[in-house]
């Protein structure tokens, strides 16, 4: 297990949601989504890059990072 201690702390207001991704019948955790409010890519890029589980391995197969725009 690894534990977020300041790094997480640190980075909590940037969070919209965060959260497990089930299988269609609820049974398995297939995966992680997080939606954060980020000034632009470069921000999105170094939170990737220091986000523990992502820099131990934690997140093998898939991991986007995708720009999503709410409103106007």
């Amino acid at each position: 297990m690894i534990r977020r201690g300041r790094w997480g702390s640190t980075r909590v207001t940037s969070f919209i949601f965060r959260g497990p991704i089930r299988s269609a019948d609820g049974a398995d955790n297939i995966g992680t989504a997080l939606l954060l409010e980020l000034p632009d890519r470069a921000a999105a890029d170094k939170f990737w890059n220091e986000e523990p589980f992502a820099r131990n391995g934690g997140y093998q197969r898939d991991a986007r990072i995708v720009r999503w725009v709410f409103g106007d």
